[in-house]
């Protein structure tokens, strides 16, 4: 019959891993025996994706072994959750979105006032996830950037240089969490005073952008490139562009930018086809030099035409109903986000939405509240989120 092996070090397996082995048919062997192992194998086919596998393993092979490259093929595996995977994903997704949800409330009502700085008030951030038991670490380092310091993407403050948080202009905070039951990657940027006219424009783009793209159903197989123009083209009509992708895809307790799902205008990049089951961020942000850098980032999951989410009382639940395709069969997918924390409405330019962006808005924000308030007990954090989470 079918064998499944596991080639890992042993001293890494206890023996709740070796029961869940046995219960899955899988059999862990020595990592130091791979080498062995594939030079006892019978005639037949292997698969396997040539680029990403080691020379010497394919030269450990017997003769009567016949070998079929496939591209990417183990990462198109791992790329769609299973049932279990999409269930934790949100139940890391909403515990995430708690911890932010908090720590913006700090940051927007405390760290101005005490003076912080952005390595400082990333302290908090910290602390707030290592409340849970199930916080392994961050998924990468935090990006705590104010003012000016967010139009550079990839910002990190230092000890030697850095600033401090005023009352006025945009914070920037792009984080993530390694969790026993998922991955998450989140960016808000959030005022913290008065905005210029120039401020709120560019943050009401970037959230145009975003629900464009994160509100439209696609046909199944789309690709990448096709998805990421919906997104940019909202910018394209005012003259505006960002210099990366709008998305990535990333791994389940994983890499956090992790394929080959990418929202990218680069062909080279963005040519995987979106299936069920993926997960990606949506992106899309403005970054002017020397004034600041705004970016909206939420977690989403790939859901086809039959499934659909509730959240209430801080779960989310999946439900399947029937749905009648056209007369061509057209599967059409749709994103579900896996993020719950409040948009910045005090930097919303109301007019420039549309009924349809503000239906999406205030639909989102009443998923918040039933994500997050469930587990918050502070009754200054509850007042935030409902005051930041009002329909418009």
């Amino acid at each position: 019959g079918d064998q499944a092996f596991l080639f890992i070090d042993p001293a890494k397996v206890d023996d709740r891993m070796k029961a869940v082995f046995t219960e899955q048919g899988i059999s862990p062997q020595p990592y130091d025996g791979i080498e062995a192992h594939l030079a006892q194998l019978a005639a037949g086919r292997l698969v396997t994706d040539t680029n990403r596998t080691g020379s010497a393993l394919i030269a450990a092979l017997p003769g009567h072994v016949q070998v079929l490259s496939k591209s990417q093929y183990r990462y198109l595996m791992k790329a769609e959750l299973n049932s279990v995977e999409r269930i934790c994903q949100f139940q890391a997704g909403i515990r995430d979105s708690v911890a932010v949800t908090r720590y913006l409330y700090f940051v927007q009502t405390q760290a101005v006032r005490d003076g912080l700085s952005e390595l400082e008030v990333a302290e908090k951030l910290a602390a707030l996830r290592r409340e849970s038991d199930s916080f392994i670490i961050e998924s990468f380092p935090t990006i705590s950037a104010y003012g000016a310091n967010a139009a550079m993407m990839h910002y990190q403050a230092t000890p030697e240089a850095y600033s401090l948080l005023e009352a006025k202009s945009f914070y920037l905070v792009d984080c993530g969490a390694q969790s026993f039951d998922g991955t998450t990657d989140i960016t808000r940027t959030v005022s913290l005073g008065p905005l210029s006219q120039e401020e709120r424009h560019d943050y009401t783009m970037t959230l145009k952008s975003h629900i464009a793209l994160a509100s439209q159903p696609f046909l199944k197989g789309s690709s990448g490139v096709a998805l990421d123009a919906i997104a940019r083209s909202v910018m394209w009509r005012y003259g505006l562009d960002y210099k990366c992708g709008t998305g990535h895809g990333f791994g389940y307790v994983l890499g956090v930018h992790e394929g080959p799902q990418r929202l990218s205008h680069n062909p080279a990049a963005g040519h995987y086809g979106f299936r069920e089951n993926i997960i990606i961020t949506i992106e899309p942000g403005v970054y002017r030099q020397s004034k600041h850098g705004i970016r909206l980032e939420n977690d989403y999951l790939v859901l086809g035409p039959h499934e659909a989410v509730t959240i209430e009382d801080g779960r989310a639940s999946l439900a399947e109903s029937e749905v009648t395709l056209n007369e061509a069969g057209d599967v059409f997918l749709h994103f579900q986000t896996l993020t719950f924390v409040p948009f910045d409405l005090k930097a919303i330019e109301r007019s420039m939405l549309t009924e349809e962006e503000i239906s999406w808005l205030n639909d989102y924000h009443r998923q918040v509240r039933q994500a997050v308030l469930p587990y918050l007990k502070d009754d200054g954090e509850r007042a935030y989120v409902l005051e930041a989470t009002e329909a418009i």
